[in-house]
């Protein structure tokens, strides 16, 4: 019936939804050309292996991507490039969210933001109105000496110089609002336009957001790429400058360092997340360190490994370069490296012209301290090696110091003006009440006078949460610099270096040395038949009935 066929369709909608893969693990498929295991989505995206694994499928499943089993029994999925648009072309639940997340979201955050200035203004605009109204209302009544349905005012009278209103038509910065699109320099990092008066009410009175947000799984995906690096292995300390440690675990690590049986036991707890998320391991080594191993990480694509030694070899060129000549043509590399001076007649081999032309890029960037724009202008991205990671102090506000004061001054002149109004409204005397415009806003006093005090309360609490915030945020920075200094201070035969290679060598007894899987490694792939991949096995008959005769 119709009904059951919508009925259907909405479940179909529904189910499509649940399954959605993580949009992180898309970018990172996407980046990585599209042929990656979980663990190699997983150390990309910096997320959990078992939502690498999860978004995988999804993937696979909306898009028609290919699974690759190789001999040792570990899948590789193989999208192609292009991934995020063919997940927005195959599902219509990806491309809303996609167009929601891009394009609507921002947009309507803005409006958000403006909106709430535009509510505090109004407030202010009706209050203060009211009150006009009021204090002409008791002078017409004095001149005509009665109340006449006004009321007699004990309220003080003040001189406010300008009118009030004028500060709403006040905009030196007007046109100037933050814009949704906005990304910081990725060269020359500098702050967000000057924002509008709108815009700096909402920034003083809720702030901006935490400038940490997703720290978690960049703290993820750093400690993955050490692990990789390590041979599938780590130590505490060389994961600590990544991880949120405290100064007492800093204080045992420094003793353990110099002298471990005198140290006592350290809690490495912190760790817990990261063996939980990349399914690693626990060991205790001969001489009693306790290490970590985490052999689920080890198998990568060639075409991954591949792109990680070309980062490695021409570490000047940023990750966009580095995929526009991946992706390139014979033809394009040829145009590309010759306006970079090479002869291209003399390189036929694709490979080979890829890696002159990297390696072109690399030096020139060099030559000009790291700033090189590609032949097609796209703006290069410094890329630096990270030991340690930093959690950004969270401002109060990012309006202008003028623009604070101002959003400051008119939330205490709507509660000063919302008391007030309250103060006329108790000074009527029994009997009158209220009309006109004034007794419209004394109506609206329930809700004026308790958003007016939250207002003006909630900077101020926020502002001691804020200085709390940062004073944790910089104990642990201190700590993960602390942490990271200690690895690299290490001399070869300190204890700490023993650990560490005791760990390397748990990792290579356990496995979880990174494999690369080639070509010649996958034994089945789904987007293949079978007679395409299984031998016949008359032929294998023959072969081995050959080879008994001889």
């Amino acid at each position: 019936s119709q009904l059951g066929a919508v009925q259907s369709k909405f479940i179909e909608r529904v189910r499509e939804s649940l399954d959605q893969p993580l949009p992180a693990v898309v970018k990172a498929v996407d980046k990585a050309g599209g042929r990656v295991t979980a663990a190699d989505a997983a150390r990309l995206a910096g997320v959990d292996l078992v939502d690498a694994k999860k978004s995988l499928t999804a993937l696979a499943t909306l898009t028609g991507g290919d699974l690759e089993v190789s001999n040792a029994g570990d899948i590789i999925y193989d999208f192609g490039r292009g991934v995020e648009g063919k997940l927005a072309q195959k599902s219509s639940v990806a491309a809303a969210q996609r167009t929601f997340r891009n394009k609507v979201w921002p947009v309507l955050f803005w409006l958000i933001r403006v909106g709430f200035g535009v509510s505090l203004v109004a407030s202010i605009a009706l209050i203060y109105t009211a009150i006009y109204a009021a204090g002409s209302s008791n002078r017409d009544d004095r001149d005509e000496g009665g109340f006449g349905g006004g009321y007699v005012s004990r309220g003080p009278n003040f001189y406010f110089g300008p009118s009030i209103f004028d500060l709403f038509f006040y905009r030196p910065y007007y046109g100037y609002y933050y814009s949704p699109g906005y990304r910081y320099s990725a060269v020359a990092p500098a702050g967000p336009p000057e924002l509008g008066l709108f815009e700096s009410m909402f920034s003083f009175i809720f702030g901006d957001g935490n400038p940490n947000n997703g720290i978690e799984r960049e703290q993820l995906r750093l400690c993955a790429n050490t692990i990789r690096k390590n041979g599938g292995s780590a130590t505490a300390e060389e994961l600590a400058p990544f991880l949120d440690v405290d100064m007492a675990y800093v204080r045992k690590a420094n003793d353990a360092a110099a002298d471990p049986l005198s140290a006592g036991f350290v809690d490495e707890s912190f760790m817990l997340p990261v063996l939980t998320a990349l399914r690693g391991e626990a060991v205790v080594t001969e001489s009693g360190d306790v290490v970590y191993v985490f052999p689920d990480l080890s198998a990568t694509t060639e075409e991954i490994n591949a792109q990680e030694a070309r980062a490695a070899r021409f570490p000047n060129v940023s990750e966009d370069q580095r995929r526009m000549i991946d992706s390139a043509s014979s033809g394009e590399l040829l145009a590309i490296g010759d306006q970079l001076g090479l002869r291209g007649a003399a390189l036929t081999e694709k490979e080979t012209l890829k890696t002159a032309v990297l390696a072109a890029l690399n030096e020139r960037s060099e030559e000009r301290g790291g700033f090189f724009g590609n032949p097609f202008g796209r703006r290069r991205q410094q890329e630096e090696r990270v030991d340690v990671i930093e959690e950004r102090n969270i401002k109060f506000s990012e309006a202008s110091g003028g623009m604070k004061f101002l959003s400051a001054a008119l939330a205490a002149a709507n509660l000063f003006g919302a008391v007030w109004l309250s103060g006329i409204a108790a000074s009527v005397p029994a009997g009158y009440k209220l009309v006109g415009i004034t007794g419209a806003v004394v109506n609206l006093l329930p809700v004026l006078l308790p958003y007016a005090l939250l207002l003006n309360a909630i900077p101020i609490i926020r502002w001691f949460r804020v200085q709390a915030a940062n004073a944790q945020i910089d104990q642990r920075n201190s700590a993960r610099r602390q942490m990271a200094s200690l690895v690299i201070s290490m001399a070869p035969g300190s204890p700490l270096r023993q650990k560490m290679a005791a760990a390397r060598a748990e990792a290579k007894k356990r496995g979880a040395e990174a494999r690369v899987l080639r070509a010649g490694d996958v034994e089945y792939s789904t987007g293949k038949t079978l007679a395409e991949q299984a031998p016949d096995p008359f032929l294998e008959f023959d072969a081995r009935l050959a080879e008994g005769s001889n």
